[in-house]
């Protein structure tokens, strides 16, 4: 279940490695069921109408009371409550802090547990201080730190570009007046072009000769109302003043620094992020990991002898992992099922009695079946029911079927639970981070006598049973995938080239339909420009998810982070110019490069954010799918919050650059 000697170490040093993906919230407090749903019914009465967010305002003062909206309103079934579902959203998904203020008298940052039942506020987007963001993790920190450093620098970007922008607007650069010359500021399709190296003053020539080409230029079969004689063309030329000493020093002005500036931001993340992660101390810091373990060293014992060799008898815990991520897929998969189970039935039921489950499915079904659906309802059996049963949704499958799932499962964990697994990686926690120093100290050596695995050139306590060990700072616990571990290096390589094939089918797809888009309108141009940025990343992640393997979240939300950028990069500004004539670089017609380029800018500033803002799986979840849950635990889970991943994140400002 683990890395062999030969793969990549676990960098968390990049977007995402740290708090990469996850929910608004994710629970580190269990409670439960009866303890959360006695939380929850207090809360969901005592919460004050200003401290609750707009959306449950809405819902409780005017839709609650609704049979179109909420199936289950008039009923006197308090086991299912739709107010407890909106209260378990904003105690448990969304982030709240004590409202308590600390002993200064100013606001406390400090993270409530799920569910807290003393004071507590939500976390507010516009006064949250940016030390508080450690509390969902050095990554999400470092995002938003970066977010705010890259918009100064391109601000300041924009400032040193000024005088080109004064210059391509006065008539300096757009020409003279004349009866042959075409075009004029005023004919710019977009204010926001103005200020560019759009040329509208040109020329009606005489083409004297042409070799090659011919078809890409602009020509005319009449000039001013002047039938032109068969075999003469006449086309365009520019008569706009070309760039000179001036503007190309203000370019290389803004190009230069903000290249010296994203290169400092390098250095000031890695700074940033050894400060956070010494303000936050966490297992990490306190353990290594052996990644090229004898497959046979069971004993724990035999480790910790060997590790506090080094620290003076300060090992903790030894974790040996098996290369039995089969059996820990199966057991997933198992639970996963009997949970899905376990929310269509009645609380109590003991689920590993097949007796009692069995008894209480056929009670389900027939209650199922004898159920007066209404007209909103039969709709969404019939049409929206059958697509969030396909993969990857697996929702609202018949209790039936689960029960079937459940059991294939469980065989399959039995027939694995026979095979013998060897030893995969080692985890070793020592009592302080100096412990853990010495130990990556006297274990360092070079990667060469690694991998040849030459024992001469380390001390004899440094050879573990006469092998040289790879040590290496672990991930957090939290981000080891832990059925993932043991994959060859070999297959994870072949599946990486397999997912990067896809993704450059899917940039030519792309091409394809923006191509055809353009030809049509520059507006369905630049709206398929958008929503393929914003679409085909979902799909990139399903196929990461489904192809891949990783050993760490680390490791995913890189290689996530690649193959999105690569998507974007040539989605939004390369296919653009490549499909583009050289020739109508600087038109201002709607097919030429610049104005295609502002209706991208344009889409993704307006697009992108409102399809975020709007959250319409969120929305759907929670204001369509939750109402008809059919029970409380199921409800709840639908407002478990949408989810993030900061790999794709980091890529919506560096495609703008």
């Amino acid at each position: 279940m683990a890395l062999n000697a030969g793969d990549e170490d676990d960098d968390d040093h990049h977007p995402g490695a740290v708090g990469g993906e996850g929910r608004s919230y994710r629970p580190e407090r269990h409670l439960t069921e009866e303890e959360l749903e006695i939380i929850l019914a207090n809360l969901s009465k005592e919460d004050s109408r200003k401290d609750k967010t707009f959306a449950r305002n809405l819902v409780e003062t005017f839709l609650i009371g609704r049979k179109w909206y909420n199936p289950r309103a008039g009923l006197s079934d308090p086991s299912i409550d739709l107010g407890k579902g909106w209260a378990y959203y904003e105690h448990v998904t969304l982030a709240r802090r004590f409202a308590t203020p600390s002993a200064g008298g100013r606001p406390k940052y400090e993270r409530a547990e799920p569910g807290e039942p003393s004071d507590t506020k939500l976390f507010t987007p516009l006064t949250t201080p940016e030390r508080a963001l450690t509390e969902w993790g050095i990554g999400v920190a470092l995002y938003f730190a970066t977010v705010r450093i890259m918009a100064l620098i391109l601000l300041i970007g924009g400032l040193i570009s000024i005088p080109n922008i004064i210059f391509y607007r006065s008539e300096d650069y757009t020409g003279t007046e004349d009866d042959n010359v075409t075009g004029g500021a005023e004919s710019l399709p977009f204010f926001t072009l103005r200020g560019s190296m759009i040329c509208t003053d040109r020329r009606w020539v005489e083409i004297v000769e042409c070799t090659e080409g011919c078809e890409r230029l602009r020509w005319a079969k009449s000039l001013n109302d002047t039938v032109i004689p068969d075999g003469t063309m006449f086309a365009q030329r520019t008569i706009c003043q070309g760039a000179e000493f001036s503007q190309g020093i203000v370019n290389w002005a803004a190009f230069m620094f903000v290249a010296i500036a994203t290169a400092l931001l390098y250095v000031y993340q890695r700074k940033k992020e050894i400060r956070f992660d010494e303000d936050k101390s966490t297992s990490k810091d306190y353990s290594v990991k052996v990644s090229n373990p004898p497959s046979d060293a069971y004993d724990p014992d035999v480790w910790r002898d060997f590790f506090e060799q080094f620290s003076e008898k300060q090992v903790t815990v030894v974790t040996i992992a098996l290369d039995n991520q089969e059996l820990i897929h199966a057991l997933t998969m198992r639970r996963v099922f009997q949970d899905k189970l376990r929310q269509l039935l009645p609380r109590g039921v003991e689920m590993d009695n097949a007796e009692a489950v069995s008894r209480e499915v056929d009670a389900h079904v027939v209650e199922r079946e004898l159920r007066n659906r209404g007209c909103f309802e039969k709709l969404f059996q019939c049409f929206i029911v059958p697509l969030v049963r396909l993969p990857p949704f697996l929702m609202f499958i018949d209790a039936e079927v689960l029960v079937e799932k459940i059991n294939t499962w469980t065989t399959r964990v039995r027939d694995l639970q026979k095979k013998k697994y060897n030893v995969a990686s080692v985890f070793v926690t020592f009592e302080t981070e100096e412990g853990q120093r010495a130990a990556l100290t006297a274990l360092k050596v070079e990667w060469l006598d690694l991998r040849r695995q030459n024992v001469n050139t380390v001390a004899s306590s440094a050879a573990f049973q006469g092998r040289i060990l790879k040590v290496r700072v672990p991930p957090e616990p939290s981000a080891v995938l832990w059925d993932q571990l043991n994959v060859k290096v070999r297959r994870k390589y072949s599946e990486r080239v397999l997912t990067l094939l896809i993704t450059i089918g899917l940039v030519a797809l792309s091409g394809f339909v923006i191509n055809r888009a353009r030809s049509v309108n520059i507006i369905l141009f630049s709206t398929c420009i958008a929503g393929f940025n914003f679409g085909i990343p979902y799909i990139i992640k399903l196929m990461n998810d489904t192809l891949e393997h990783h050993s760490s979240e680390g490791t995913r939300q890189r290689s996530i982070y690649q193959k999105i950028t690569l998507f974007r990069w040539f989605n939004t500004a390369v296919l653009t110019k490549l499909i583009t004539p050289f020739l109508d670089t600087l038109g201002s017609d709607r097919y030429d490069l610049l104005p295609s380029i502002d209706g991208v800018l344009l889409a993704e500033m307006v697009f992108t954010p409102v399809l975020r803002i709007l959250d319409i799986g969120g929305f759907f979840r929670k204001h369509i799918l939750a109402p008809r849950a059919p029970s409380q635990v199921a409800m709840n889970l639908n407002f478990t919050g949408t989810i993030y991943n900061l790999g794709e994140r980091y890529t919506d400002f560096t495609k703008g650059k």
